[in-house]
């Protein structure tokens, strides 16, 4: 059965190279293919709930690419930015899907990207991190994250 991949929890069209998302599922990365995304980018750890078993393989299979960085939720750090930033520079002007569980992650991470790579404004930086992060349950950013856009943000 074919799924849209916008239909991936918290999908965001960034550009027509960049989409982000929470987990997707097989018929959403086949699509997701088929729609000529070349490079996936998973930011969560394996071990996270909702977690796709197998999912370089899957990746693999469909004609992808699959990049890895696991995020801790409590301790995202420089490290892994730089990681991300080298993989998001090495498929500019490619189709990429970036995903983690919720999307939480990649709007954090893809917004200190775009400002720092992208001569994106922090206006817009914040724009796409209050897509996914703003909540009326009154959702705070944890601080780990606060800290971590501030670093990352900078440089």
């Amino acid at each position: 059965m074919s799924q849209a991949i916008e239909t991936a929890p918290n999908f965001i069209r960034i550009d027509e190279w960049t989409a982000t998302a929470g987990q997707p599922t097989p018929a959403q990365l086949a699509d997701a293919a088929a729609s000529s995304v070349r490079h996936v980018v998973n930011l969560a750890p394996d071990d996270v709930p909702g977690a796709l078993v197998g999912e370089a393989g899957i990746v693999a299979e469909l004609g992808m690419t699959f990049h890895q960085i696991s995020v801790p939720w409590d301790a995202p750090d420089q490290t892994q930015f730089e990681r991300f930033a080298a993989i998001m520079d090495k498929v500019a002007d490619q189709s990429v899907l970036i995903h983690c569980q919720a999307n939480y992650r990649v709007t954090a991470f893809y917004a200190a990207y775009a400002v720092r790579r992208l001569n994106w404004t922090d206006e817009r930086a914040r724009a796409l991190i209050d897509q996914i992060w703003s909540s009326p349950s009154g959702f705070v950013m944890p601080p780990a994250w606060t800290a971590f856009l501030d670093r990352a943000m900078r440089g």
